[in-house]
């Protein structure tokens, strides 16, 4: 039976044109093309809206469930309401709406428009699905139980349902019970990779990686090339340490089917930890079977963006064009928002982020998906009081959802010895970070690990880094009790590794930057634990105890920090040998003498400059007459940067050729005797950069704010003793800036005294960092239960 039409029917002439893109629609549906699909449909809603040519009732929800499939979110809920203005008692539409808007992470509303589509049809199933869908979605397993055992009740040999409960179960930490659910979704429907996938994901989060592994065995042997059931054993492969039998999988993959696109994207997936460019062109290779799918897209650029070598600005750039033809793609953003913002920061393309998402969309999305590195980078988007402390809470949520996640796997804890003053044990201190090596992290953590006291305590570090060892992790190795290099190990394991050493403290100096493993902590491998260095923000997991500061980085107000402060009575860190010593000349003069012109600059990372930063910058450099502004780094080689930063200046009155760039990695110290004043970025500050200025006799003028990450050159400034470079709002930063360019004798004490004046400072002091460290570590283990 045809579908009822909308209205009566229009005259001929007039309803010519909708049934030609009916006609049309139907047409490419039958060629496979959805999108020119939605084209023509669009074109017949049009029409029938235009001219009242009648069109059947379905084509609204017909629309719809195409857009949504086509990820083209925000067309899709425009067309369904267009629907429901017409039909306002239609259940299917009401549905649809409920998908739409649960896919786009309103979930309350989408919850409310389910509730509708079910009470206007109680025959049709389908809404309480959805809705408990969507409780699932939201960690919910206690409602979802609610809206799900009703229908088992009245449907119990339905594996669908049964696979729901399953997961309920999971969510409440009923694992028996979610694991009986699963089984019977499997007996009843053992085509279903789900069945099969979730109950060994739930099996491997419970410290039963064996019958994890086995149950996927079972399923593919039930199931014989299910690309599902594939991926999944892959995944848990390379999650559980065992990457040379995935890649030994992926590669007999590749053998049997050579074309495919997704097994191209796994043998990337098994090499890209330690062969990042035989990784990249397997993306490729996938990227040229299935050009316009986006998760590939999306995946190369992510990969070339972290690419690092010669042709890096290349790769940069590569990075880029991909991103912005994932944003022409269209549909919904949000799954690769965090890789979009990160490359299109990289280019100051600060308009096209923006349509991504506000500040608390973005922060809340990624902390319920455990983005948890994401929310590093969004400490430069932070304006107001209120987001500070979002952002504190962003962490919290998701350091809940992992301490959760380890308290139902714990680890065995052998007994410690309690390290007192005065006792016969030594205090056994851990350093655990993967970037002990040569690294930011270790210029700062050297004199610790070279100084410390042998007698009172024993120090033991861990690593995860998949790079080769090189001399410097040598070196660190030979200084401690114990290095633990364990680069494949899961974090649960790594957990244990710790606790083996019964430790009286643990510090994490990785947060969540590449390689490290901050989840590890959530299984409190040690009877204390704290963070330092890494990460200039709370972690998350209430785990951790402390979090390391000193008086000048420590934030007023509490409720910025979720750790206790662990506060050293002078200096956070301290400027270790490694990467500051003579090795690199302060040449003669001063820049601006060489040049003939004031030279401002910045060598931070890109991720931390905002519109607000460089338009400061602009201004600055707009009113000291004939300065330039030079950027140092290797985004330095792309055009977009060029051209992004350039424009940018140009707003304030600075011509293009008075910004310049220096595109280089790792080889950026000398060019500080180019640069007469730095200009900290903010909010998010500088830290190993300010240093790195300072220890080259460049003064940097900083931005105080109230979080710890808009505190750390403060901090650094303040042990150097060149308070006055510490500016509290805009005017005051811009002030201070255009005196110092005018002052050329300032210039010159700081350009050629300050090593020897950061040597009599805190900044520069081992032996005071040694000692309060060591004296903090003390207090804290006496005070501690």
């Amino acid at each position: 039976m045809a579908d009822p039409t909308t209205t009566a029917p229009a005259p001929p002439a007039r309803a010519a044109p909708a049934r030609a893109a009916l006609t049309r629609a139907a047409e490419a549906r039958a060629a496979g093309d959805p999108r020119a699909e939605a084209a023509h449909l669009a074109a017949a809603i049009d029409q029938h809206r235009a001219t009242g040519a009648a069109i059947p009732r379905t084509t609204w929800h017909d629309l719809g469930a195409l857009l949504l499939r086509l990820r083209r979110h925000e067309a899709a809920e425009q067309r369904v309401r267009q629907g429901l203005e017409r039909q306002p008692k239609d259940s299917p539409l009401h549905n649809l709406l409920g998908l739409i808007l649960k896919n786009t992470g309103r979930t309350e509303a989408a919850i409310a428009a389910f509730d509708l589509a079910a009470k206007l049809d109680p025959t049709n199933v389908s809404p309480l699905v959805n809705k408990a869908n969507t409780h699932l979605t939201r960690n919910d397993g206690a409602r979802a139980a609610e809206v799900i055992a009703p229908l088992l009740r009245k449907d119990p040999k339905n594996a669908e349902y049964h696979r729901m409960m399953g997961a309920a179960q999971r969510h409440l930490g009923a694992l028996d019970t979610a694991l009986h659910h699963y089984a019977r979704a499997r007996a009843l429907n053992p085509a279903a990779p789900r069945h099969w996938t979730e109950p060994s994901v739930l099996l491997e989060l419970n410290a039963r990686v064996p019958e994890a592994l086995a149950l996927l065995d079972q399923a593919q042997a039930a199931n014989p090339g299910d690309r599902a059931l594939a991926q999944a054993r892959l995944a848990a492969l390379r999650r559980n340490g065992q990457a040379e039998a995935a890649l030994a999988y992926a590669t007999e993959l590749a053998a049997r089917l050579p074309q495919a696109a997704w097994v191209q994207a796994e043998l990337a997936r098994c090499v890209v930890a330690t062969d990042r460019r035989r990784a990249n062109e397997h993306l490729r290779a996938a990227l040229a079977i299935e050009p316009g799918n986006p998760d590939l897209i999306m995946e190369l650029a992510d990969s070339l963006d972290r690419t690092r070598g010669p042709d890096e600005g290349e790769n940069i750039d590569a990075a880029y064009k991909l991103a912005r033809r994932r944003v022409e793609l269209g549909g919904d953003l949000r799954k690769d928002s965090q890789v979009l913002r990160n490359i299109l920061h990289r280019a100051c393309d600060f308009a096209t982020a923006r349509g991504l998402g506000s500040f608390e969309q973005l922060g809340a999305h990624w902390s319920a998906q455990g983005q948890i590195a994401a929310l590093h980078y969004h400490m430069a988007q932070v304006r107001t009081p209120a987001q500070r402390r979002l952002l504190v809470e962003y962490h919290r949520a998701w350091g809940r959802t992992v301490d959760a996640a380890a308290a139902r796997t714990p680890i065995d804890r052998p007994l410690a010895t309690p390290a007192v003053r005065g006792g016969p044990a030594k205090i056994r201190l851990g350093l655990m970070s993967s970037d002990l090596r040569n690294h930011p992290v270790s210029y700062f953590a050297l004199p610790l690990i070279d100084g410390h006291d042998r007698d009172r305590f024993e120090l033991f570090c861990y690593s995860w880094s998949t790079t080769p060892v090189d001399g410097v992790q040598r070196h660190i190795a030979s200084r401690v009790a114990g290095f633990r290099h364990a680069p494949a190990l899961p974090d649960r394991e790594a957990a244990q590794l710790i606790a083996n050493d019964r430790l009286d403290m643990l510090f994490e100096l990785g947060g969540t930057t590449y390689m490290n493993k901050l989840r590890v902590m959530a299984w409190r491998p040690a009877r204390l634990q704290a963070s330092w260095l890494g990460y200039p923000h709370s972690a998350g997991p209430e785990t951790i105890d402390h979090i390391l500061v000193d008086p000048h980085i420590r934030p007023a107000d509490p409720a910025l920090l979720i750790e206790r402060p662990f506060q050293l009575a002078r200096s956070w860190v301290v400027l270790g040998s490694l990467g500051f010593n003579d090795a690199i000349a302060i040449e003669p003069g001063l820049p601006s003498e060489r040049a003939g012109h004031v030279t401002f600059g910045t060598m931070n990372n890109p991720y931390k400059y905002t519109e607000e930063s460089l338009a400061l910058w602009a201004r600055i450099t707009a009113r000291v007459e004939g300065a330039h502004f030079l950027f140092v780094r290797p985004e330095g080689a792309t055009e977009a940067f060029r051209a992004n930063i350039r424009a940018a200046f140009a707003t304030h009155g600075v011509a293009p050729e008075r910004v310049e760039f220096e595109a280089v990695r790792g080889t950026h110290m000398p060019h500080y005797n180019r640069i007469d004043i730095a200009l900290d970025t903010f909010p998010q500050t500088g830290g190993t950069t300010t240093c790195e200025a300072l220890w080259m006799g460049v003064p940097t003028v900083t931005l105080v704010g109230e979080a710890f990450f808009e505190r750390l050159s403060y901090s650094n400034l303040m042990n150097a003793g060149v308070p006055g470079l510490c500016a509290f709002d805009h005017a005051d930063y811009a002030r201070t800036a255009v005196e110092l360019a005018a002052d050329t004798d300032t210039r010159r004490l700081w350009r050629h005294g300050m090593r020897a004046q950061i040597r009599r400072n805190p900044l520069g002091r081992a032996d005071w960092f040694v000692a309060d460290f060591q004296a903090t570590v003390q207090r804290a283990l006496e005070a501690a239960p």
